[in-house]
């Protein structure tokens, strides 16, 4: 396996860093069920005894990184939406936009989420399992916030926020995961397209097939 770093190759890093940078290329890559503490020992240049060191199991590692790359930005994100007091519409589009930059910026890191909710026994890792509740949290709550004021402004329908906002973290992730290229199996006319054109097209037709559905005047 290719060294994604090593100790000797940059001496200035500490190795607790150095297996947490490891180890987040090597989740996103390889996806969380797939990585293995001696994949990430070998790509950091360093003993498998040395991760232990560090850190008690993979799922405290994992924790750590999810917590600080994910779960903390996801943390603010009610603020950074809503800020301004801007309409209901642009903070959906914000919301759109928040999700599929975190998508993009750690690439199939979706993948890796989702598969610890389908196969991993969650019951078994508290932290981990409190850490992806956080997650899920702070997404629900800030989509119930913006249809609840949307709804009150008369911006929305007079719809349940709740199974609305369930509906639309939905839509949201699938979306996302087609974007991914986790549909292998369905191509897409803009898979080349790289940059901020490309994802503001397709947060633009997302929220406007969200708010007015198939049949929408457009």
């Amino acid at each position: 396996m290719k060294k994604v770093n090593s100790a000797a190759n940059a001496p200035s890093v500490g190795k607790r860093d150095l297996i947490l940078d490891t180890a987040l290329k090597l989740f996103v890559e390889n996806g969380y069920i797939d990585t293995k503490i001696i994949d990430i020992a070998n790509a950091a240049g360093i003993g498998k005894g040395t991760i232990y060191e560090y850190f008690s199991s993979k799922e405290a590692l994992f924790t750590e990184l999810l917590q600080h790359h994910v779960v903390s930005r996801y943390a603010c994100m009610k603020e950074e939406i809503t800020h301004n007091n801007t309409s209901c519409r642009e903070q959906l589009r914000r919301y759109i936009h928040f999700d599929m930059k975190m998508a993009q910026q750690f690439s199939n890191g979706k993948n890796f989420i989702d598969q610890l909710y389908q196969e991993f026994p969650l019951d078994q890792y508290p932290d981990l399992r409190a850490s992806l509740n956080r997650l899920l949290h702070y997404r629900l709550s800030t989509l119930i916030f913006i249809i609840t004021e949307g709804v009150s402004r008369k911006e929305f329908a007079p719809v349940d926020p709740t199974a609305a906002a369930f509906t639309i973290m939905g839509a949201i992730g699938a979306y996302i995961s087609y974007r991914c290229g986790l549909f292998s199996e369905y191509n897409h006319s803009e898979k080349d397209r790289t940059g901020e054109e490309s994802y503001s097209d397709n947060e633009n037709t997302l929220l406007e097939m969200l708010l007015h559905g198939l049949a929408g005047e457009y």
